[in-house]
Parts: C-alpha cells; structure tokens; sequence
C-alpha cells in the first residue's frame, strides 16, 4: 500500500479491513472505502463511513428493490456531515436502474461478483444513463473492453458514459498465487516465477506497468479524438474513447486500488 501511494495511486480498502493488523501505526489516507458487499451491513458501513472519513464510498449493493429508501436515506445522513464526499451505489437488480437519483455515482460490476453489469443491462443501456460511472473491479484489459464498449462513438450517436472512476485489487493476487506481474499490455509476465523475486518487488512492477498501461490509453485516445475534431462531420465513423476530463487525471494519475476483485 505504501508503493501505491508513492506511485500517485488512490488507496483504500474493504470496511472489515485496514492497511494493516497495526492500523493505528500508519498513516495513510483512505481514498477509497469498499463494502463488504457478500455480508452486507448498511448500518455497519455507514459507521465506519463516519469513522474513516473517505473521499469515495461503495455505500451498498442492490439486489433487493425494496431497499433502494433506505440505502438512499443512508447517504443522505453521510452527506449531511460529509457533502463532498463521492458515494458509489451499485445496482444488481435491473428495475432500480431509472430510480436511483443521479447524484449517486453508479458501480459498474465487472470483478468477482456472480452479478456483471451487462447481466443488469446492455452497454447501451448503461451508457444512456444520466449518472457517472465507476468500474469496480476487475483485470486493466477486461476494464478497458468495458470502457470502450461505454465510450466508443456509435453512428447513432448514442452518447458515451462518463467514467469517472475504477478499481482492482488483483496485482496481490497474481504475484502471491501465481509469482506473475503485469506487463505494460495488460497482459500478466510469468517470466520471474522461478526466480524467487519478493512479492512486494512483483506488486511493485505491476503497480508501475499499471500506470504505463493506462498512460498510453489515454495518450492514444487523447490522438484519436484530436483527429475525430479535425475531421469535423465524419467524427461518427471514428471510434474513440471519450474520456472526460475528470477520467483522464483519475486514471493518468490517481487510479483507485480498491479491494473489490
């Protein structure tokens, strides 16, 4: 989590979590608060919401129509103390997705959870919605397919989601299960599985080839765009990522490493 943080990412972890078995001897803001969204306690969370203090919040997941009030009225208690702060409401049931107040940002399912976003709703669909998005979870190339089928320009002009956010806490897993780190590809380097490198040494590498992967992304859509502009009337037939500008500091910069795999 230090590395993380030196690099210029966002931090955060699970509510039943903490940076360490020692919290109190660290000193590290927590950016990003996930739910413990398989025992999901919304009295609980918003405690430890009151406790913590984060920038981003996942306030709940929504499986259950009926409790789309209360997980509503939860939020607004947190932004009675705490107006600025982002908080995530993730739909998994499909009639509350025209119900939910924009002012929510909406997660975008897309790790380990046995309900996906496109099980809730159509790429399209979610890009005709009015709310920011955030992906939770997920590998940097499974991510970006979901970005660019959100994004892309149609010839219908359907307009892109606005993206505002996304999170992963996989590059633990596949150095400490499988001795890989991530490539500046996206793909995973297995080259250094025999060669007894530190875990912390391959989060590490994953970490930094994190920040080129996304780098170049946004560098090559930024071009893409550019030329869609000049080409004036012909920009429908150009497929580009319309990154907004908040997306393109959140993942040039400052890419949540949430615990929500």
């Amino acid at each position: 989590m230090f590395d993380a943080a030196r690099l210029g990412f966002g931090i955060g972890h699970r509510e039943d979590s903490s940076y360490q078995w020692t919290p109190a001897e660290v000193d590290l803001p927590i950016h990003f608060l996930d739910n413990d969204y398989e025992d999901a306690d919304l009295d609980r969370f918003v405690d430890r919401v009151f406790e913590l203090e984060p920038e981003i919040a996942v306030i709940g997941d929504i499986t259950d129509p009926d409790t789309l009030d209360e997980h509503i009225d939860a939020a607004e208690e947190v932004w009675g103390s705490f107006p600025e702060m982002n908080l995530i409401l993730v739909p998994k049931c499909r009639r509350i997705l025209g119900e939910i107040p924009e002012r929510f940002v909406l997660g975008y399912p897309n790790g380990n959870s046995p309900i996906q976003a496109t099980d809730i709703a159509s790429h399209r669909e979610w890009r005709e919605l009015p709310h920011d998005l955030h992906i939770l979870g997920g590998t940097p190339l499974s991510t970006l397919e979901h970005i660019t089928e959100l994004t892309k320009t149609y010839i219908t002009e359907t307009p892109p989601a606005n993206i505002v956010g996304l999170d992963w806490n996989g590059y633990q897993k596949y150095a400490e299960d499988y001795g890989d780190y991530l490539s500046t590809g996206g793909g995973w380097e297995q080259n250094l599985r025999d060669e007894y490198i530190p875990k912390r040494d391959l989060i590490r590498y994953s970490l930094l080839n994190a920040k080129h992967f996304w780098a170049r992304i946004v560098s090559d859509r930024l071009t893409e765009i550019a030329l869609v502009e000049h080409l004036g009337d012909w920009r429908s037939l150009v497929l580009v990522l319309d990154f907004s500008v908040t997306h393109q500091k959140y993942i040039g910069e400052a890419m949540v490493t949430g615990f929500r795999e």
